[in-house]
């Protein structure tokens, strides 16, 4: 037994839905606006279908998916402590570690040229950021001055970039 409905406004009526599983009758909704033998869509709803009839590629896809955004956004924390680590044992005034934190940060977000948010940053932009973190890092261990190891690690990334 199927479901009758009407979905536009021309009131054409489908067969849209079988009440014994809840499917969905895509050819029939497909038909009903026209389109003969070719339905065709927007490359995101393409995807979109893909990954609903294709469990193994939707695990594919999320898989890739994590591996290459979502790990450079959780990886970046490694090179942030270390720096953050390294900076703080050189500085005398550990009580405006904070603030002095931010403005390294600021620093690292022009050097990215990072506009608004890190959320939005590409993945080359995240790597960039990674390593000028680690390059201040490195400097902290044989300069003295922790301006000058902020200025030469961004100075040196950015160069080789």
């Amino acid at each position: 037994m199927s479901n009758i409905i009407s979905l536009f406004s021309n009131n054409t009526q489908i067969t849209f839905q079988r009440q014994e599983d809840g499917y969905i009758n895509a050819t029939s909704l497909c038909k009903s606006v026209g389109r003969e033998f070719h339905t065709w869509v927007h490359p995101l709803i393409f995807i979109d279908i893909a990954l609903a009839i294709n469990p193994k590629l939707k695990i594919e896809v999320y898989e890739w998916l994590f591996d290459n955004l979502i790990k450079y956004r959780n990886d970046s924390g490694v090179s942030y402590k270390k720096m953050c680590g390294t900076l703080f044992t050189k500085i005398t005034q550990k009580a405006k570690f904070h603030e002095y934190i931010s403005t390294v940060a600021d620093k690292i977000k022009l050097a990215c040229n990072i506009k608004n948010d890190w959320q939005e940053a590409t993945e080359e932009q995240l790597k960039l950021r990674d390593k000028i973190q680690d390059n201040i890092s490195l400097l902290c261990e044989v300069l003295s001055n922790t301006d000058d190891a902020v200025r030469l690690g961004i100075l040196k990334t950015v160069k080789l970039i």
